[in-house]
Parts: structure tokens; C-alpha cells; sequence
């Protein structure tokens, strides 16, 4: 079962202005950590709509209630502040109107017991470690004085640590008396023994994770030993890679080579054949001269024969006559007469 926070803290017309600006959350740097000023949207008052004055308010509300024909001390309570909350498992997973209505509840216990008109603020602060309720109590008599002394005797808070609890579990919240032997912390206390306890959380928080760390960290060594040993394995690698592009890179250059060396061989052989081609045909030119040559020389001789010419007389005979007659007349009746050239 969670436990009910209620702690007071009394506060003079000096102290007005700082406690308006906590509570309202009018500054952008704060001495508490545990604001998480991206949150402060959800922060709520139960009493004013909108921001208020809070030395105006306060003034007014003694202005109208206090009756007396002394001028109020400066250092006079103005104001008792109590922060109202529970111990953090009563709000744990809890929809925020449940929530809500945890501090309205605990918002009209005040009324009733300090009177309604007096309870000024009652600032819900949703942007901390646990949601908390910061309410204002001008601390006016039943006789009309302004006298926290009066109101908020030892007695009186030792009895609102009990009828606290009892007023919120009648209105259905699970919660107990917080505080143990009736001893009342006030507001600075309090915060004091919550961050001793952050303190602690943080303690058992900070050796998890030094362990953690240590883990890690030999698992980083076993993780470096690793891959230095992968490194120095692909170095290996890297060099024997190196070696055989080396490798291939001069085949590479010697094909092309080759290649090139191929193309001009190919391209003197087509040169070569195309002077074989010509030659072969001249060649068989001539052998066609050759053998008409040999045909008319044939017919020279056979006509000689029929003359009786010897070889020397067949030589002499012009070249032009021994044509013209082989080729107007066959050679078996090629007829030439000696006294034609014998001279």
C-alpha cells in the first residue's frame, strides 16, 4: 500500500516571489534536476485558471479576511505551502484523471479543514520524478488574525499526518500514514531525504552499470584479440592478393601484347596472300604466253620441216611473220617459202 506525502514549509512576503516562480515554472533554468522542462505543459492548478500574482493574491486574500487595526509584520507567515503527494507506486500505470483526482481530493480536505477562500494555489507539478501538489494555505484565525503559529501547532500537524490518510482512503485511494512517530518534515527536509534516496537509487544504478561495463569491457578485449588476429591474418591476405594481381596484371599486359603481335601478323599475311593472289595470276598469264609461244614455235618448226629450214634460218625469221602466219593459218598448212628471207 502507498504511503501519503504531506510536508509544510512556512513562507514570509520575502519569499513570495521565488515560490511564484517554482511553482508556476517562470524560468527556464532551474536548480532541480529532476524538472524535465519538456513536460512542464502538463502541469495544472487547481485553484487559478491562469498564472497568478502570488504576493497580489495573497495580499488580497489577508486584506479581506484579517481583521485588525495593526499593520501585518513583514516577517509574518504569509503563507504555508505544503507539498501533497504519495509514494510513487500509487501512480505508477495510472491514467492521468486518476491522478487528477488523487489532488482534487486531497484539494478539498484543505478547504474543509483551513477554509476554502484561504487555500490560494494548489499547483500540480507533472513534469518531476513523481506527481506532486504544491497548495497555499493563508493561515487566517476563525477570529480573523493571521497566525501560522496559531493554526499550525506541533499538535496540528501531527494530526494532519493521520486525518490526511484517512480522508484519501475514504475516497478509495490505497494509501497509508507516511510518516513514522508523528515526526513532520518540512519542505527542504523532505527533498533533502527523497534526494538521499535518489542517491541511493543511483548508487545500486551506477554498480549494475559498472558491472555491466566490466563485462563489456572484457568482452572487448576477447573482441580486439579477435580481430587483431583477423587483421594480421588479412594482412596475409592482402599481400598474397597483391601478389597474384601482380601476377595477373603482367599476363594481362603479355596477352595484349600477343594479341597485338597476332592482329599484325594476321594483317602481313593478308598482305602476303593478296601478292600471292597477284602473283599467281601474272604467273599463269605468262604460262598462257609461254604456251602459245611454244604453239607458234611448234608450227615454226613443223612449216620448217616442210621447207627443209634449219634452226638457224627458222631464228631469223622475223617475229612478226612467224605470228601473222600462225595466226592467220593453221599450223599444219602454214606454208613459208626460203627465198622470202634467205638473203
Amino acid at each position: 500500500m502507498a504511503f501519503v506525502v504531506c510536508h509544510m514549509t512556512k513562507y514570509t512576503s520575502s519569499n513570495l516571489g521565488g515560490l511564484q516562480r517554482h511553482n508556476q515554472r517562470e524560468t527556464e533554468n532551474h536548480t532541480n534536476k529532476d524538472i524535465k522542462t519538456e513536460l512542464s505543459y502538463l502541469n495544472y492548478d487547481l485553484i487559478n485558471a491562469e498564472k497568478i500574482s502570488y504576493p497580489e493574491k495573497i495580499k488580497e486574500r489577508i486584506a479581506a479576511g484579517v481583521e485588525t487595526n495593526r499593520a501585518i509584520r513583514k516577517d509574518a507567515v504569509r503563507v504555508a505551502g505544503f507539498i501533497v503527494s504519495a509514494s510513487p507506486e500509487l501512480f505508477k500505470d495510472k491514467p492521468e484523471n486518476e491522478m487528477r483526482s488523487y489532488f482534487e481530493q486531497a484539494t478539498e480536505f484543505f478547504k474543509n479543514r483551513y477554509g476554502a477562500d484561504n487555500v490560494v494555489y494548489a499547483q500540480v507539478h507533472m513534469d518531476e520524478t513523481t506527481p506532486h501538489m504544491h497548495l497555499g494555505v493563508v493561515p487566517i484565525t476563525e477570529d480573523h488574525k493571521l497566525s501560522a503559529k496559531r493554526i499550525f501547532n506541533r499538535k496540528e500537524l501531527q494530526n494532519l499526518q493521520k486525518d490526511l490518510p484517512d480522508y484519501m482512503q475514504k475516497q478509495g485511494f490505497a494509501v497509508q500514514k507516511g510518516q513514522s512517530k508523528n515526526k513532520h518534515l518540512d519542505e527542504w527536509e523532505y527533498k533533502t531525504q527523497r534526494a538521499e534516496e535518489r542517491a541511493k537509487q543511483a548508487q545500486a544504478q551506477a554498480a549494475e552499470t559498472e558491472k555491466i561495463l566490466a563485462e563489456k569491457q572484457k568482452n572487448l578485449v576477447e573482441t580486439k584479440k579477435t580481430v587483431d588476429s583477423l587483421i594480421a591474418t588479412g594482412g596475409q591476405k592482402v599481400e598474397e592478393a597483391k601478389r597474384a594481381t601482380k601476377v595477373l596484371a603482367q599476363r594481362a599486359a603479355q596477352e595484349i601484347q600477343l594479341k597485338a603481335h597476332h592482329m599484325e601478323l594476321t594483317q602481313s599475311a593478308r598482305t602476303l596472300s593478296g601478292k600471292i593472289e597477284e602473283s599467281t595470276e601474272t604467273l599463269g598469264e605468262l604460262q598462257t604466253v609461254i604456251e602459245r609461244e611454244k604453239r607458234d614455235l611448234e608450227s615454226v618448226k613443223a612449216a620448217a620441216d616442210q621447207t627443209h629450214l634449219t634452226s638457224s634460218q627458222i631464228d631469223r625469221i622475223p617475229v612478226e611473220v612467224k605470228r601473222t602466219g600462225i595466226l592467220r593459218n593453221r599450223p599444219e598448212i602454214v606454208t613459208v617459202d626460203k627465198r622470202d628471207w634467205d638473203g
